[in-house]
Protein backbone atom coordinates (compact mmCIF):
# COMPACT_ATOMS: atom_id res chain seq x y z
CA UNK A 1 0.00 0.00 0.00
CA UNK A 2 1.34 3.41 -0.94
CA UNK A 3 0.52 6.50 1.05
CA UNK A 4 2.14 9.84 1.76
CA UNK A 5 2.67 11.51 5.13
CA UNK A 6 2.72 15.29 5.19
CA UNK A 7 1.86 18.29 7.34
CA UNK A 8 -1.83 19.14 7.25
CA UNK A 9 -3.15 22.35 5.71
CA UNK A 10 -6.45 24.18 6.30
CA UNK A 11 -8.02 22.40 3.30
CA UNK A 12 -7.73 19.13 5.29
CA UNK A 13 -9.90 20.39 8.15
CA UNK A 14 -13.18 18.85 7.00
CA UNK A 15 -11.62 15.39 6.66
CA UNK A 16 -9.78 15.71 9.98
CA UNK A 17 -13.07 16.49 11.71
CA UNK A 18 -14.60 13.38 10.15
CA UNK A 19 -11.72 11.21 11.36
CA UNK A 20 -12.00 12.70 14.85
CA UNK A 21 -15.66 11.63 15.07
CA UNK A 22 -14.75 8.17 13.78
CA UNK A 23 -12.11 7.84 16.50
CA UNK A 24 -14.59 8.85 19.22
CA UNK A 25 -17.16 6.35 17.99
CA UNK A 26 -14.53 3.60 18.05
CA UNK A 27 -13.45 4.43 21.61
CA UNK A 28 -16.93 5.00 23.10
CA UNK A 29 -18.81 2.38 21.05
CA UNK A 30 -21.62 4.84 20.45
CA UNK A 31 -22.80 7.15 17.67
CA UNK A 32 -23.61 9.90 20.16
CA UNK A 33 -20.35 11.87 20.01
CA UNK A 34 -19.47 15.54 19.60
CA UNK A 35 -16.82 16.89 17.26
CA UNK A 36 -14.34 19.74 17.61
CA UNK A 37 -15.76 23.12 18.50
CA UNK A 38 -15.70 25.78 15.78
CA UNK A 39 -12.25 27.36 15.60
CA UNK A 40 -10.54 24.64 17.66
CA UNK A 41 -8.21 23.62 14.82
CA UNK A 42 -7.21 27.21 14.02
CA UNK A 43 -4.17 26.93 16.32
CA UNK A 44 -2.66 24.41 13.92
CA UNK A 45 -2.84 26.84 10.98
CA UNK A 46 -1.54 29.94 12.78
CA UNK A 47 2.18 29.49 12.10
CA UNK A 48 3.24 28.36 15.59
CA UNK A 49 4.94 25.07 16.49
CA UNK A 50 1.74 23.00 16.73
CA UNK A 51 1.25 20.56 13.85
CA UNK A 52 -1.14 18.02 12.43
CA UNK A 53 0.43 15.24 10.38
CA UNK A 54 -1.78 13.36 7.94
CA UNK A 55 -1.42 10.13 5.99
CA UNK A 56 -2.90 10.44 2.54
CA UNK A 57 -3.71 7.91 -0.15
CA UNK A 58 -6.31 9.35 -2.53
CA UNK A 59 -7.84 11.05 0.51
CA UNK A 60 -6.62 11.66 4.06
CA UNK A 61 -6.84 8.30 5.84
CA UNK A 62 -5.24 9.15 9.20
CA UNK A 63 -3.99 12.06 11.25
CA UNK A 64 -2.05 12.87 14.41
CA UNK A 65 -2.19 16.30 16.05
CA UNK A 66 0.71 17.46 18.24
CA UNK A 67 1.08 20.44 20.54
CA UNK A 68 4.40 21.91 21.65
CA UNK A 69 4.62 23.21 25.23
CA UNK A 70 7.25 25.27 27.01
CA UNK A 71 5.50 26.05 30.32
CA UNK A 72 7.21 23.54 32.65
CA UNK A 73 10.06 22.30 30.56
CA UNK A 74 9.91 21.61 26.84
CA UNK A 75 7.72 18.75 25.70
CA UNK A 76 5.54 17.65 22.81
CA UNK A 77 2.03 16.38 23.55
CA UNK A 78 0.52 13.91 21.09
CA UNK A 79 -3.13 14.88 21.14
CA UNK A 80 -5.65 13.33 18.73
CA UNK A 81 -4.78 10.25 16.71
CA UNK A 82 -7.13 8.57 14.24
CA UNK A 83 -6.72 6.01 11.46
CA UNK A 84 -9.83 5.28 9.41
CA UNK A 85 -11.08 1.72 9.91
CA UNK A 86 -10.23 0.33 6.46
CA UNK A 87 -6.54 1.27 6.91
CA UNK A 88 -5.88 0.08 10.46
CA UNK A 89 -3.20 -2.52 11.26
CA UNK A 90 -1.14 -1.51 8.23
CA UNK A 91 1.66 0.36 10.02
CA UNK A 92 0.25 3.84 9.35
CA UNK A 93 -0.08 4.67 13.03
CA UNK A 94 3.54 3.78 13.70
CA UNK A 95 4.69 5.92 10.77
CA UNK A 96 2.70 8.91 12.03
CA UNK A 97 4.29 8.42 15.46
CA UNK A 98 7.73 8.39 13.90
CA UNK A 99 6.91 11.56 11.97
CA UNK A 100 5.92 13.32 15.19
CA UNK A 101 9.07 12.06 16.93
CA UNK A 102 11.24 13.28 14.07
CA UNK A 103 9.55 16.66 14.35
CA UNK A 104 10.35 16.74 18.07
CA UNK A 105 14.00 16.02 17.28
CA UNK A 106 14.07 18.74 14.64
CA UNK A 107 12.83 21.43 17.04
CA UNK A 108 14.92 20.05 19.95
CA UNK A 109 12.08 18.85 22.14
CA UNK A 110 13.40 16.13 24.49
CA UNK A 111 10.18 14.52 25.77
CA UNK A 112 6.88 13.34 24.31
CA UNK A 113 3.66 12.65 26.20
CA UNK A 114 0.26 11.23 25.28
CA UNK A 115 -2.88 9.87 26.89
CA UNK A 116 -4.52 6.59 26.00
CA UNK A 117 -7.83 5.20 27.24
CA UNK A 118 -7.36 2.17 29.46
CA UNK A 119 -9.92 0.31 27.35
CA UNK A 120 -7.95 0.96 24.15
CA UNK A 121 -5.59 -1.99 24.55
CA UNK A 122 -4.59 -2.05 20.88
CA UNK A 123 -3.36 1.54 21.02
CA UNK A 124 -1.56 0.92 24.32
CA UNK A 125 0.34 -1.99 22.77
CA UNK A 126 1.31 0.17 19.79
CA UNK A 127 2.70 2.90 22.05
CA UNK A 128 4.60 0.47 24.26
CA UNK A 129 6.16 -1.20 21.22
CA UNK A 130 7.20 2.26 20.08
CA UNK A 131 9.08 2.98 23.29
CA UNK A 132 6.43 4.78 25.38
CA UNK A 133 5.89 3.82 29.01
CA UNK A 134 3.18 4.60 31.54
CA UNK A 135 4.21 7.43 33.86
CA UNK A 136 0.85 8.25 35.48
CA UNK A 137 -2.56 6.70 36.07
CA UNK A 138 -5.26 9.27 35.25
CA UNK A 139 -8.36 7.33 36.29
CA UNK A 140 -9.80 6.18 32.94
CA UNK A 141 -6.61 6.94 31.02
CA UNK A 142 -2.89 6.39 31.23
CA UNK A 143 -0.36 9.14 30.63
CA UNK A 144 2.56 7.77 28.63
CA UNK A 145 6.00 9.29 28.15
CA UNK A 146 8.85 8.82 25.74
CA UNK A 147 12.24 10.48 25.96
CA UNK A 148 13.69 11.72 22.68
CA UNK A 149 15.38 8.86 20.84
CA UNK A 150 18.43 11.03 20.26
CA UNK A 151 18.68 11.91 23.96
CA UNK A 152 18.31 8.22 24.81
CA UNK A 153 21.08 7.34 22.35
CA UNK A 154 23.37 10.00 23.85
CA UNK A 155 22.75 8.63 27.35
CA UNK A 156 23.44 5.12 26.05
CA UNK A 157 26.79 5.96 24.46
CA UNK A 158 27.88 7.97 27.51
CA UNK A 159 27.56 4.79 29.57
CA UNK A 160 29.05 2.59 26.84
CA UNK A 161 32.21 4.68 26.48
CA UNK A 162 32.58 6.00 30.03
CA UNK A 163 35.91 4.24 30.65
CA UNK A 164 37.50 4.91 27.26
CA UNK A 165 40.70 6.96 27.06
CA UNK A 166 41.77 6.00 23.54
CA UNK A 167 40.13 8.81 21.59
CA UNK A 168 37.00 6.75 20.95
CA UNK A 169 35.11 8.10 23.95
CA UNK A 170 31.65 9.64 24.13
CA UNK A 171 33.11 13.06 23.32
CA UNK A 172 34.36 11.69 19.98
CA UNK A 173 30.93 10.25 19.22
CA UNK A 174 29.22 13.54 20.03
CA UNK A 175 31.61 15.43 17.75
CA UNK A 176 30.84 12.99 14.95
CA UNK A 177 27.13 13.47 15.64
CA UNK A 178 27.41 17.26 15.47
CA UNK A 179 29.57 17.04 12.33
CA UNK A 180 27.02 14.75 10.73
CA UNK A 181 24.05 16.96 11.52
CA UNK A 182 25.86 20.05 10.21
CA UNK A 183 26.61 18.23 6.94
CA UNK A 184 23.04 16.88 6.79
CA UNK A 185 21.71 20.44 6.85
CA UNK A 186 23.48 20.99 3.52
CA UNK A 187 22.03 17.80 2.02
CA UNK A 188 18.22 18.27 1.98
CA UNK A 189 17.53 14.84 0.50
CA UNK A 190 18.93 12.89 3.45
CA UNK A 191 17.09 11.10 6.25
CA UNK A 192 18.30 13.10 9.24
CA UNK A 193 17.09 10.67 11.88
CA UNK A 194 19.05 7.85 10.27
CA UNK A 195 22.10 10.10 10.08
CA UNK A 196 21.76 11.08 13.74
CA UNK A 197 21.33 7.55 15.10
CA UNK A 198 24.03 6.05 12.90
CA UNK A 199 26.46 8.78 13.96
CA UNK A 200 25.71 8.25 17.65
CA UNK A 201 26.03 4.47 17.38
CA UNK A 202 28.84 4.26 14.83
CA UNK A 203 31.42 3.06 17.40
CA UNK A 204 29.02 1.03 19.55
CA UNK A 205 30.44 -2.21 18.14
CA UNK A 206 33.89 -1.10 17.02
CA UNK A 207 36.09 -4.22 17.01
CA UNK A 208 38.87 -2.23 18.67
CA UNK A 209 36.63 -1.62 21.68
CA UNK A 210 34.08 -4.42 21.91
CA UNK A 211 33.88 -8.16 21.26
CA UNK A 212 30.36 -8.10 19.79
CA UNK A 213 29.04 -9.62 16.59
CA UNK A 214 26.56 -8.34 14.01
CA UNK A 215 26.30 -4.87 15.58
CA UNK A 216 24.91 -6.37 18.78
CA UNK A 217 25.14 -3.18 20.89
CA UNK A 218 23.60 -0.93 18.25
CA UNK A 219 20.86 -3.43 17.41
CA UNK A 220 19.96 -3.93 21.07
CA UNK A 221 19.56 -0.21 21.65
CA UNK A 222 17.51 0.32 18.49
CA UNK A 223 15.28 -2.69 19.13
CA UNK A 224 14.66 -1.65 22.74
CA UNK A 225 13.74 1.80 21.44
CA UNK A 226 10.88 0.32 19.45
CA UNK A 227 12.25 0.80 15.93
CA UNK A 228 10.95 -1.61 13.29
CA UNK A 229 13.35 -4.16 11.81
CA UNK A 230 13.52 -2.39 8.43
CA UNK A 231 14.55 0.83 10.15
CA UNK A 232 17.18 -0.92 12.24
CA UNK A 233 18.69 -2.53 9.15
CA UNK A 234 18.91 0.84 7.40
CA UNK A 235 20.75 2.41 10.34
CA UNK A 236 23.09 -0.58 10.75
CA UNK A 237 23.93 -0.44 7.03
CA UNK A 238 25.06 3.17 7.49
CA UNK A 239 27.13 2.25 10.56
CA UNK A 240 28.86 -0.53 8.64
CA UNK A 241 29.91 1.89 5.91
CA UNK A 242 31.81 4.16 8.32
CA UNK A 243 34.94 2.23 9.33
CA UNK A 244 38.10 3.33 7.50
CA UNK A 245 39.89 0.00 7.87
CA UNK A 246 36.91 -2.02 6.61
CA UNK A 247 35.90 0.29 3.77
CA UNK A 248 39.11 2.02 2.68
CA UNK A 249 38.32 3.65 -0.68
CA UNK A 250 34.80 2.28 -1.03
CA UNK A 251 32.17 4.91 -1.73
CA UNK A 252 29.09 4.41 0.46
CA UNK A 253 25.90 3.45 -1.36
CA UNK A 254 23.58 5.91 0.40
CA UNK A 255 23.69 9.63 1.09
CA UNK A 256 23.23 8.97 4.81
CA UNK A 257 26.28 6.69 4.87
CA UNK A 258 28.33 9.26 2.97
CA UNK A 259 27.46 11.90 5.56
CA UNK A 260 28.28 9.78 8.62
CA UNK A 261 31.48 8.47 7.05
CA UNK A 262 32.58 12.04 6.34
CA UNK A 263 31.64 13.15 9.86
CA UNK A 264 33.75 10.42 11.45
CA UNK A 265 36.72 11.07 9.18
CA UNK A 266 36.63 14.80 9.93
CA UNK A 267 37.26 13.94 13.59
CA UNK A 268 40.52 12.29 12.52
CA UNK A 269 41.76 15.54 10.94
CA UNK A 270 42.98 18.87 12.28
CA UNK A 271 43.95 19.51 15.89
CA UNK A 272 41.44 17.03 17.25
CA UNK A 273 42.75 14.35 14.90
CA UNK A 274 46.27 14.91 16.18
CA UNK A 275 45.12 14.76 19.79
CA UNK A 276 43.17 11.55 19.20
CA UNK A 277 46.07 9.90 17.39
CA UNK A 278 48.40 10.34 20.35
CA UNK A 279 45.67 9.48 22.85
CA UNK A 280 45.14 6.18 21.05
CA UNK A 281 48.88 5.57 20.83
CA UNK A 282 49.34 6.21 24.54
CA UNK A 283 46.41 3.98 25.50
CA UNK A 284 47.96 1.14 23.46
CA UNK A 285 51.58 1.80 24.52
CA UNK A 286 52.70 2.70 21.03
CA UNK A 287 56.08 4.41 20.50
CA UNK A 288 55.84 8.02 19.35
CA UNK A 289 57.15 7.16 15.89
CA UNK A 290 54.37 4.57 15.38
CA UNK A 291 51.76 7.22 16.07
CA UNK A 292 53.47 9.58 13.62
CA UNK A 293 53.41 6.84 11.00
CA UNK A 294 49.62 6.68 11.42
CA UNK A 295 49.45 10.10 9.75
CA UNK A 296 50.80 8.58 6.52
CA UNK A 297 48.75 5.41 6.81
CA UNK A 298 45.42 7.14 7.33
CA UNK A 299 45.11 10.80 8.30
CA UNK A 300 46.79 12.34 5.27
CA UNK A 301 44.63 10.23 2.95
CA UNK A 302 41.28 11.39 4.30
CA UNK A 303 41.03 14.77 2.57
CA UNK A 304 40.69 13.13 -0.82
CA UNK A 305 38.18 10.53 0.38
CA UNK A 306 35.42 12.91 1.49
CA UNK A 307 32.02 12.47 -0.15
CA UNK A 308 30.10 15.69 0.49
CA UNK A 309 30.96 19.24 -0.47
CA UNK A 310 30.56 20.49 3.09
CA UNK A 311 33.00 17.90 4.42
CA UNK A 312 35.49 18.54 1.62
CA UNK A 313 35.67 22.23 2.58
CA UNK A 314 36.31 21.44 6.25
CA UNK A 315 38.79 18.69 5.39
CA UNK A 316 40.93 21.05 3.31
CA UNK A 317 41.55 23.32 6.30
CA UNK A 318 42.16 20.47 8.72
CA UNK A 319 44.53 18.74 6.29
CA UNK A 320 46.65 21.89 6.06
CA UNK A 321 46.86 21.95 9.84
CA UNK A 322 48.16 18.36 9.83
CA UNK A 323 50.88 19.26 7.33
CA UNK A 324 52.00 22.24 9.41
CA UNK A 325 52.10 20.11 12.54
CA UNK A 326 54.17 17.41 10.87
CA UNK A 327 56.61 19.97 9.51
CA UNK A 328 57.07 21.49 12.95
CA UNK A 329 57.39 18.05 14.54
CA UNK A 330 60.06 17.09 12.01
CA UNK A 331 62.17 20.09 13.00
CA UNK A 332 61.89 19.19 16.70
CA UNK A 333 62.57 15.45 16.56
Amino acid sequence: MRYNIRTAVPADEKRIRELFLEMLRTITHTEDVEGYEDGYLDKFWSGNEHRIFVAEEEDVIAYLSVEVHHEQGDYLYLDDFSVTEAFRNKGIGRELLRTAESYAEKIHIPELYLHVEKTNERALRLYERSGYSICRDDKTRYLLKKTSLIDSAIAYIEVLFRDDASGHDAAHTLRVYHNAMAIAETEPGCDQETVALAALLHDADDYKLFHTENNENARTFLKNSGLPKSRIEKIVAVINAVSFSKNREKTPETLEAMIVQDADRLDALGAIGIARTFAYGGAHHRPLQDSVQHFNEKLLLLKDLMNTDAAKAIAEKRHEFLLKFLQELKTEL
